[in-house]
């Protein structure tokens, strides 16, 4: 028996609402963009394909109190150094953006021998027109290294009195312009050194 029209309707009505809510960015209720646990060990680097990875809780979107226009996102980057005795600087790759609600990061490079990884991670901001804005983190236990370091994981617009600050946390950067970025923190590494293929 088919539906009478009307319960067709309200059924089609109701998928299309449930559609746009699954649309709807995803803002941190306590204005956190980034925190540092994820489904495997929080704060480890390990091989994915040969490719080194790490996981974490990221929303990557501006607090919802934040102005249209304004944009916040996480920033990470991979630094590793090789185990022979020749080695004695690191390697750093370039600062990749973290799509919104991604809560994993994989590095485009291979892995290519043995080497000790870290992850360090970063807030960016833009808006239209200048602002000021402060950057706020806190310190976390990177266990691999056994040590804490502070990481930036809100924005707060001075300008507006909107965003985020971190009740016993640090500002850690206070900037006026229309472009910035916080201080960057370690937010993983891996538990010594991992070999990788030279391709993958």
């Amino acid at each position: 028996m088919r539906a009478p029209h009307a319960l067709r309707l309200l059924l089609v009505g109701a998928a299309l609402i449930s559609s746009l809510t699954i649309a709807t960015p995803v803002h941190a209720e306590d204005g956190e963009i980034i925190e540092t646990t994820g489904s495997n060990v929080a704060g480890e680097v390990y091989l994915d394909g040969g490719r080194p990875r790490f996981n974490f809780s990221n929303v990557g979107n501006c607090p919802g109190t934040m102005p249209a226009g304004a944009s916040c996102y996480v920033e990470v980057r991979f630094v590793w150094r090789c185990t022979e005795a020749w080695c004695v600087a690191d390697d750093v790759s370039k600062w990749y953006r973290v799509p919104a609600g991604q809560d994993w990061f994989r590095a485009s490079i291979c892995a290519d021998g043995s080497n000790r990884w870290h992850v360090d991670s970063r807030l960016h901001w833009t808006y239209p027109s200048v602002h000021t804005v402060e950057f706020w983190g806190e310190s976390e236990f990177n266990a691999a290294l056994n040590a804490y370091f502070l990481i930036a994981k809100t924005i707060f617009d001075v300008n507006l009195g909107v965003g985020a600050k971190i009740s016993g946390g640090t500002r850690m950067n206070r900037i006026s312009a229309s472009n910035a970025v916080s201080t960057y923190g370690r937010i993983a590494s891996s538990f010594g050194a991992l070999a990788g293929p030279s391709s993958c």
